[in-house]
């Protein structure tokens, strides 16, 4: 695949909803293969829910946690690595 195929695909998976549903699902099933090859067992329907409950809006508590460098959260499947 060439960088120009990565840009387009990237830029795909933001408009399209079908697309973006799909590579979210796919993220949840290799979260889940990871955690199983380590001895965890959870679903990815687990995956998606404990995502979709880490997106909502933080209390001004989980804020200022943030601000002070005090939450971890270890992946979120919304978050783009490629744009990192």
């Amino acid at each position: 695949m060439s960088s120009d195929d990565l840009q387009e695909f990237r830029r795909r998976v933001q408009i399209d909803s079908r697309l973006h549903a799909a590579l979210k699902r796919a993220r949840a099933e290799a979260t889940v293969a990871v955690g199983a090859s380590a001895g965890f067992k959870f679903t990815p329907e687990e995956v998606l829910a404990s995502v979709d409950e880490a997106s909502t809006e933080l209390s001004d508590e989980q804020l200022e946690a943030v601000a002070g460098g005090l939450l971890d959260m270890p992946f979120a499947l919304d978050d783009d690595p490629l744009a990192k």
